[in-house]
């Protein structure tokens, strides 16, 4: 029953290729999608939620789209698209400009994922989000839960679950000090060898207020990933040192 805000984003042809932000954090949970000749191909519409005052995105979702151009010019209708159940067929606009409407409701938790939810977790249907066939060939694929160990810090990096989408990561986790968890939003990019990842405390006045975030640099080396790592305290560097990355097999 909590109040959601979300923001939209566009990747396609009109875009270049790159997520582009369409709508910035607002209440609306719908974004009507004006499609044109330019969109025409191959598009993916994302949809980020957060709770207000939350520092980061907590969850997100991406639905693939094919727009294309009707095979004559009587063939111009109406045509909507829903995240939850795309009908690609419908998606034909005259590329004078028709409207898809990508509607959203509040997401729905199973009793197992509410405690995922209420402590920043990311939902597990996010795992599907990611295409395969939008990744680079030389991408490694990153997706999945992670332990860092930050040698010489006390501190240990849980990363719930990673997002790729080609080259860009998101996720969600916490850093772990002693007996306290400081719940982290973390964005980065992968390559066929490294991974750079950046997290972010989220600060909540009824919950986490500990500013502590951390700045990944890995190297894959065999079966491990091995690299250094900066603490921050707000923006100020208090710590750096080696960090040694492992994954979760499910």
């Amino acid at each position: 029953d909590e109040e959601l805000l979300y923001d939209f984003f566009l990747k396609g042809p009109a875009t270049g290729g790159e997520l582009i932000e369409k709508t910035g954090w607002g209440a609306e949970n719908s974004w009507t999608w004006n499609t044109s000749e330019a969109d025409i191909g191959q598009n993916q519409v994302q949809v980020q939620v957060k709770r207000p005052g939350a520092g980061g995105v907590e969850a997100l979702k991406s639905q693939n789209f094919t727009i294309s151009a009707p095979a004559s010019e009587n063939q111009v209708t109406d045509s909507s698209a829903s995240m939850e159940k795309p009908k690609p067929a419908e998606l034909n606009p005259h590329p004078g400009g028709k409207t898809a409407n990508i509607d959203v409701s509040k997401p729905r938790l199973a009793p197992d994922e509410r405690g995922i939810a209420a402590a920043g977790g990311l939902l597990d249907e996010t795992r599907s989000t990611w295409d395969p066939q939008s990744a680079s060939s030389d991408d490694m694929d990153v997706g999945g839960k992670w332990s860092v160990e930050l040698a010489g810090s006390g501190c240990t990096l849980d990363i719930k679950n990673l997002i790729q989408t080609g080259g860009s990561i998101v996720g969600m986790g916490d850093l772990i000090e002693g007996n306290i968890k400081i719940p982290q939003t973390i964005r980065g990019t992968v390559t066929s060898t490294s991974l750079r990842l950046r997290s972010k405390a989220v600060i909540d006045e009824f919950g986490n207020d500990i500013d502590k975030s951390v700045s990944l640099y890995l190297e894959k080396e065999g079966w491990s990933f091995q690299g250094r790592y900066e603490l921050y305290s707000g923006n100020e560097l208090t710590g750096e040192g080696n960090a040694t990355a492992s994954r979760f097999i499910n």
